[in-house]
């Protein structure tokens, strides 16, 4: 019994220290996510996307810029690029603030094993990360996807409060339909108390 004893005591003395511990690492956690957000609220942000990536599904494409026609409703595509556009010119930027990303900014491209296939299998909250010309890294996380016809490009001129980003591709058998997937920065709840 003197064993059990000592074990018990032993426990007894290294278990607030244990907690102690854990609990200091989750306000050092806690006090780097204040930090970055409000890093990122004093210090607007913006970039031209060159990278589009979703590590969990083995995505990782070059971006360039792309516009749609509307005079002869055709989208700048090729087979081996994602395409971004703002659908208020062909230099499309994304941003932490609303005064520099006031539109939705939309990436696109074919439904194809090397560009946006892949996207079938994206899931709630998985995460896209957009690296910019200017060397900086923008996180998004896939909410909700949706179905529009092939002639709906009002997704083009979708204001935005949160920064958000849509990719999209073809759908269906016969590609007869878009599907739009929707991501929302990672920090959206922040910026919307702004």
């Amino acid at each position: 019994m003197p064993i059990a004893l000592y074990v018990v005591i032993g426990i007894s003395f290294a278990y607030p220290v244990f907690a102690k511990q854990v609990t200091a690492k989750q306000v050092n956690t806690e006090l780097s996510v204040l930090k970055n957000t409000a890093e990122m609220k004093i210090t607007p942000r913006s970039g031209t996307p060159a990278e589009f990536i979703v590590k969990r599904l083995g995505i990782d494409l070059l971006v360039k810029q792309g516009v749609y026609d509307p005079a002869n409703k055709t989208w700048t595509l090729d087979s081996t690029h994602l395409f971004v556009s703002s659908g208020r010119n062909a230099s499309a930027r994304i941003a932490n603030t609303k005064q520099e990303q006031p539109s939705v900014v939309v990436f696109y491209g074919h439904n194809t094993p090397l560009v946006a296939a892949p996207a079938k299998d994206l899931l709630k909250g998985d995460v896209a990360n957009v690296q910019t010309k200017e060397g900086q890294t923008f996180g998004y996380y896939f909410t909700h996807d949706e179905y529009v016809r092939p002639d709906d490009v009002s997704i083009l001129t979708r204001k935005t409060d949160t920064q958000e980003i849509v990719l999209i591709t073809c759908a269906g058998i016969w590609d007869e339909s878009r599907r739009a997937m929707f991501f929302q920065p990672i920090n959206a709840v922040d910026r919307q108390k702004e």
